[in-house]
């Protein structure tokens, strides 16, 4: 329950949140490590920010003999909306209190890990912020069984306790921000991800006129048909404004995404900052190997030409528009430090048979990816693959494209679905595992199919909840069953994304 306090502050379930229009994860963790850095400073507190891959906001380290002015330096922060907890050695239920300089001053000797949080109410409460995107204070001081090291309260993943020369003082990234920290952090560490990752995403806008024409053109041309322009009223396309919430979704729970490539047929969506330095519109003109075959329908056709991108990573993400992160995600999420992808198997099998013109096209497409892996590595595949976005590896998609180019070729030429079809991004996930490539993992993630009118319950917990890191809107038709209403899939888009994109220009309104 929330009830205003002022213009700038909300009272939700007895804490008080500063409220704010606009404000992604990364600008809250961002905020409270400029206060804290700035405290602490003002203060003459020496600290350092830790690397730390578990936590999910910032850690920064401080002398344990420095404890009475951390204390008061923390203790300035005092106002609405900040609040600290007492972290280890407490076990159970820790308890949360609004900062004061009293409370502070009163931390438990004990203590040797609090946290510090600015709780934020974001776009009308329809997002908050609170400790997960806190800062972690934590008390270093000699080793009790090695007296000449110095270390935290808890090991860390990244680093235990180290001799003095690492306490040189030293600057380190901290997504995007120069921050002080020590030598001891001034190095990349096995297991971390310090190679760029781009993604790529195919859109189309099935309710433009033009697209429309060439498409219904082009299939009228295969079927050996006139073309009739009254077919342009027939078989509207859908369109939900989903790109627009998923690239929002990308900037909220994944900006260390270095470039987002967004593959189109002539088309750009209306909303779109195409200037934008961090996004490249990609033409099919300007990657398919053999424009002739242009234009194409085929999604399959154009995912087989995506690793010809002019200027992409080696290592990227494809996700379609209906895919969305929905927590905050890491590279280490979708790829290990050495560079092997991961890989993400369900748990429906693909049945076994020849693929035929008849058959569901996601069947055939799996028995063709099986035949031309038996064929060619004498291994066999019989579970389908998650939507939660792919991780690729441009050097091997280039492999397979030389490897079974007769396939990637026969599928880019295929104007509209065809049942001798491969998807390149699903054949990746099974090559790269045959080849050392790719390892299978699991991940938190959520199917919707929101044809289903039940589906809406999944709706509604995922918004609850915001725990999953990607979850997929598939829209597949089941015969005499309703769908979702199209008004409860806009209201949960814009609840969960309310926060806009930098990709999006100012007067880019959302829809209604």
């Amino acid at each position: 329950m929330s009830t205003t306090v002022d213009s700038t502050t909300v009272d939700i379930d007895g804490q008080q949140h500063a409220v704010v229009d606009q404000l992604r994860p990364a600008g809250a963790r961002r905020a409270i490590l400029d206060e804290v850095l700035g405290a602490f400073a003002a203060g003459g507190v020496d600290c350092f920010v830790v690397k730390d891959p578990d936590a999910t906001g910032p850690v920064v380290g401080v002398r344990q003999s420095e404890r009475a002015a951390v204390l008061t330096a923390l203790g300035t922060l005092a106002g609405p909306g900040v609040y600290l907890r007492e972290r280890a050695p407490v076990r159970g239920e820790q308890p949360v209190f609004r900062l004061t300089a009293e409370r502070a001053a009163g931390v438990r000797p004990v203590c040797r890990q609090l946290d510090v949080a600015r709780l934020w109410s974001v776009a009308g409460g329809a997002v908050t912020y609170g400790f997960a995107y806190g800062c972690r204070v934590e008390f270093w001081d000699a080793d009790p069984e090695a007296p000449d090291l110095v270390g935290p309260p808890q090991r860390t993943p990244a680093v235990g306790s180290a001799t003095p020369e690492f306490f040189r003082p030293a600057t380190i990234d901290v997504e995007g921000v120069a921050r002080p920290s020590i030598e001891l952090f001034d190095r990349a560490f096995v297991d971390e991800v310090t190679f760029p990752i781009d993604v790529v995403y195919t859109w189309v806008d099935g309710n433009d006129p033009a697209w429309r024409e060439r498409m219904l053109r082009a299939r009228a041309e295969q079927d050996g048909l006139e073309y009739h322009p009254e077919a342009q009223a027939a078989n509207r396309y859908q369109s939900r404004d989903e790109l627009r919430y998923a690239l929002r979704s990308l900037q909220m729970y994944a900006p260390w995404v270095r470039h987002v490539y967004l593959v189109t047929d002539r088309q750009v969506p209306s909303w779109l900052a195409a200037e934008h330095p961090g996004l490249t519109v990609v033409d099919h003109r300007d990657i398919f190997t053999d424009p002739s075959v242009l234009p194409v329908f085929n999604s399959n056709a154009i995912i087989s030409q995506l690793h010809h991108i002019d200027g992409l990573s080696e290592h990227y993400l494809y996700l379609n528009d209906d895919m969305f992160f929905g927590t905050d995600a890491r590279p280490s999420d979708f790829f290990f430090a050495n560079g092997i992808a991961k890989v993400f198997p369900s748990g429906v099998a693909r049945s076994f048979g020849t693929p035929h013109a008849g058959g569901a096209p996601h069947f055939t497409l799996s028995k063709n990816i099986r035949a031309a892996l038996e064929r060619e590595l004498g291994r066999s595949i019989s579970h389908s693959i998650r939507h939660t976005g792919y991780p690729q590896l441009r050097s091997v998609n280039d492999e397979i494209e030389k490897r079974f180019g007769d396939l990637v070729d026969a599928t880019a030429a295929h104007r509209f679905r065809h049942h001798d079809d491969i998807a390149l991004d699903q054949f990746f996930h099974y090559y790269a595992q045959m080849t050392g490539r790719a390892v299978p993992m699991r991940m938190l993630y959520e199917y919707v199919n929101i044809a289903e009118a039940p589906a809406v319950v999944k709706l509604r917990r995922l918004l609850a909840g915001r725990d999953v890191t990607v979850f997929c809107l598939n829209d597949a038709p089941v015969p005499g069953v309703d769908p979702v209403p199209e008004p409860e899939i806009a209201a949960f888009l814009e609840s969960y994304f309310p926060v806009r994109s930098d990709f999006e220009t100012r007067d880019g309104a959302a829809p209604a």
